[in-house]
């Protein structure tokens, strides 16, 4: 959270992510830095990301979940002299380059504000001279007719009283739900109660305005409304985890329904993919007695051919030791995200997680595909796809062997068994293959 010196300015922006912004746009000097705006509904509702790395579009997703306005511009910014340059893939948002210019006075970093297309060309700028030093803080005027310092009246006293009590039950609710700003926002309602104390009340008052909006979707329906989806998407990540794994044994049993259940499936990540986690969990729940019949039967005896069932029992196990291997991963990416918080460098760190995720899923689908061929193929098909199913086996134990994995299982945010998990798994196969 974000004060300026009348200590009432609240911003989207916390006070790490502005001092990151800075930072960046320092280096923006040298070189162009990625970025994204969010227009607020005034400046300080402004949000702007910054990365030297990641995709523009990327950043423009996450400005626009973490700003109050649709009206996003994306692209790569240069900063010259006292000129900050924006050029982007696409035509911005009307007003956009003043409502910049206002966001960047209210973080002491006055510069003249131009949006270029890929060409070069000024598509649209903040309509004012280059801005000078003195201009630095001339958008910041008193929030109310009183000023820090100045005595209110007592009737200001008792409506702050009724507003203290009243804002005080919804700060600690947002911050009982654990809801992303908790923390800001009980920051923000400290400085207004100190505000207060000292008899400004026009500045505490001012604080309570900007905070209303963001308690009111945290209380009540607004609340649950909001938290619904994520409920379903935490249902359906469970369920789909519990059941893929006996969806995919079943698959491996080559039932004579195999066509409605791998529709079913299908349609069910669909679901889940389009966010539909309703009837994502809906299809599951039918789908799911069907699969443990299908296991319970056993294979079909049109596959039971020798060693069939043993390369049958190879697939599902390494689907299954994939899946726990892909969980474990984001279960070690997610600590580690939440280790960043706050930290000046979360970016970066962030950006290392995700690397450790990329690494990982270079132990692809391959192997699975490679056994369930071979569960298929007969005579001399057969020894052609046990080689190939081997020679991906091999190259996946030596991936286990080197990088990432020599260190993953022993890390300091979260226990995980990812190489572990894998390296059992491939060699339980590799004796299968072998025999």
């Amino acid at each position: 959270m974000y004060f300026g010196e009348l200590g009432a300015t609240i911003m989207l922006m916390s006070d790490a992510e502005i001092e990151d912004l800075k930072g960046l746009m320092t280096k923006a000097r040298k070189r162009p830095v990625n970025f994204a705006i969010c227009m607020g509904k005034a400046p300080d509702g402004t949000v702007v990301l910054g990365h030297l790395r990641k995709d523009p579009e990327v950043l423009a997703r996450q400005a626009k979940k973490a700003g109050e306005t649709p009206k996003v511009a994306f692209g790569a910014m240069e900063v010259s002299g006292k000129k900050l340059l924006l050029t982007c893939p696409e035509a911005p948002p009307g007003g956009i380059a003043k409502r910049t210019k206002a966001f960047l006075m209210l973080i002491k970093m006055p510069m003249k504000v131009i949006f270029l297309d890929a060409n070069g060309a000024v598509i649209q700028d903040d309509g004012e001279d280059e801005t000078s030093d003195d201009a630095e803080g001339a958008t910041q005027a008193p929030l109310a007719e009183d000023t820090p310092g100045h005595k209110a009246a007592p009737d200001q006293a008792a409506a702050w009283a009724r507003v203290e009590s009243m804002t005080t039950a919804m700060v600690q609710k947002m911050a009982d739900q654990g809801a992303a700003k908790a923390g800001q926002v009980q920051a923000a309602w400290k400085a207004a109660q100190a505000a207060a104390a000292a008899g400004d009340f026009a500045t505490a008052t001012a604080v309570v305005a900007k905070l209303k909006p963001i308690l009111t979707a945290f209380s009540g329906q607004a609340s649950d409304a909001a938290q619904a989806p994520d409920a379903l998407a935490a249902q359906w990540a469970k369920a789909q985890a519990a059941i893929g794994p006996r969806y995919e044994m079943a698959m491996a049993l080559q039932p004579e329904n195999a066509g409605k259940l791998r529709a079913a499936w299908a349609m069910a990540v669909q679901k889940a993919d389009g966010a539909d986690f309703q009837a994502a969990l809906t299809i599951i729940a039918r789908l799911e007695p069907a699969v443990e019949a299908v296991i319970a039967a056993g294979p079909a005896q049109s596959v039971v051919a020798a060693g069939t069932v043993a390369f049958q029992k190879s697939r599902v196990l390494w689907v299954t030791a994939r899946s726990k291997m892909m969980a474990e991963v984001h279960k070690l990416a997610e600590a580690i995200n939440a280790a960043a918080e706050g930290d000046e460098l979360a970016d970066e760190i962030r950006a290392a997680a995700a690397d450790i995720v990329a690494e990982v899923e270079q132990i692809d689908t391959r192997l699975q595909e490679a056994l369930d061929s071979l569960t298929n193929a007969e005579g001399a098909s057969r020894d052609a796809m046990k080689r190939q199913a081997a020679g991906i086996l091999a190259e996946y134990q030596a991936l286990l062997a080197k990088g990432i994995f020599t260190r993953i299982d022993d890390n300091p945010f979260a226990p995980v068994s990812v190489a572990t998990t894998a390296r059992n798994a491939l060699n339980v196969i590799s004796r299968t293959l072998a025999a």
